[in-house]
């Protein structure tokens, strides 16, 4: 993506068109991209978000390939390859022919031109891009296995808090956009009106924020969070965080628990939010719609990207709601406390596993798990 002046465009169009016509791919150029890459990973291993991400990916199923090292570096993208007599700079070109169609992209242009103009300028410059017939690839939806369900992860963090992840893996609802049933969920476990789950928490001091809803997966899986950010005492009583969020759970999967009305008042403040937004840069429009268009049908496309709910299907919800059981979930708890509790003499506290046990329906026990990443997790089974 790019912008430009906007009596540049026609130009700048062109240009771009061209990494996709005829690139270079030059081996030095590959080798820049490289460095870059790294330069980019080294600044992400003191970030949490990236290393709970790679925790995850590290204690999924191995042999999907959802489970690879997320963002690369120096040694897996050029020096490994290298001296096992890999011809990087080619490994790249044959990538992009096998992966590269025009039939698998989308394009969005903002500017000032006229619709006509636009459209004239795009069909020119990109008329050149290869239809190669490529199929969209497909990937297993067995990331998780049921040995990698039903876990508590411990992480100690860089940064100075508490917080606990409570994750499950779902479909993908891009299909189901027009009854979006994760935006339902999410909208009842995160709202934080009297009788909700987080005005509980709140009120016995256990939590300080609490958030819910689908994050990005593949095109096979994809997950649910309910992410709580904890108090002193909530880190101490985790376990019955854990409980009230799964309480809640078992209160929507009651009858009555999924109530059309609820469902008719999200729609409206959906189509509220959709109608006042805020006017966007023309770089985030474009990117945002972009990306859409591989995903949902022109008629629907404004309203999908936005999450506007449309139709009504009870049992599509309870279909969702029927994932989200403590069996299912994995449940990361970070804290800086967990590296003093390592510290002692057995290796972790003595209570550390019953959190784990309490959230998963079960009885305590003691401590029985693996490391999953130097001084950063510890896995304890259900």
């Amino acid at each position: 993506q790019f912008d430009v002046n906007w009596d540049a465009l026609p130009e700048a169009l062109d240009r771009f068109a061209q990494f996709f016509i005829s690139p270079l791919i030059s081996g030095d150029g590959v080798e820049r991209e490289v460095q870059a890459v790294d330069s980019e990973h080294g600044k992400n291993l003191a970030v949490d978000g990236w290393r709970l991400h790679q925790l995850a990916k590290a204690t999924a199923n191995q042999q999907h390939p959802w489970a690879r090292f997320f963002t690369g570096n120096l040694e897996t993208l050029l020096t490994t390859p290298t001296k096992a007599g890999i011809d990087v700079r080619a490994a790249v070109a044959d990538w992009h022919a096998r992966h590269y169609s025009a039939n698998l992209m989308t394009a969005a242009v903002y500017g000032r031109h006229s619709l006509d103009e636009l459209q004239r300028l795009v069909t020119h410059a990109f008329e050149g891009v290869a239809n190669n017939g490529l199929q969209v690839p497909q990937f297993p939806s067995d990331l998780y296995t049921d040995e990698h369900r039903g876990l508590l992860v411990r992480v100690v963090p860089i940064k100075e808090s508490h917080s606990l992840e409570i994750q499950w893996d779902i479909p993908p609802t891009e299909a189901l956009y027009r009854q979006a049933p994760t935006n339902y969920l999410s909208h009842l476990l995160g709202h934080e009106g009297a009788g909700s789950a987080f005005a509980l928490l709140k009120a016995a001091g256990l939590a300080t924020a609490l958030s819910a809803g689908e994050g990005s997966g593949i095109s096979s899986r994809s997950f649910f969070s309910v992410r709580v950010e904890l108090t002193q005492e909530g880190n101490a009583r985790v376990g019955e965080v854990a409980e009230v969020v799964f309480k809640y759970l078992e209160l929507l999967r009651a009858p009555g628990g999924v109530s059309e009305q609820i469902y008719s008042e999200l729609a409206g403040l959906s189509e509220l939010r959709f109608h006042w937004r805020d006017k966007l840069p023309p770089y985030s429009v474009t990117t945002s719609l972009a990306g859409a268009m591989a995903h949902y049908p022109d008629k629907d496309l404004l309203l999908a990207l936005y999450h506007v709910p449309q139709d009504y299907d009870p049992g599509c919800i309870h279909s969702f709601l029927e994932l989200l059981t403590p069996a299912r979930a994995r449940l990361t708890w970070a804290t800086r406390s967990h590296e003093e509790a390592s510290q002692q003499p057995n290796g972790a506290a003595a209570d550390t596993s019953a959190p784990a046990a309490t959230a998963n329906g079960g009885s305590s026990s003691s401590s029985s798990g693996t490391s999953a990443a130097p001084s950063a997790a510890v896995l304890t089974p259900p």
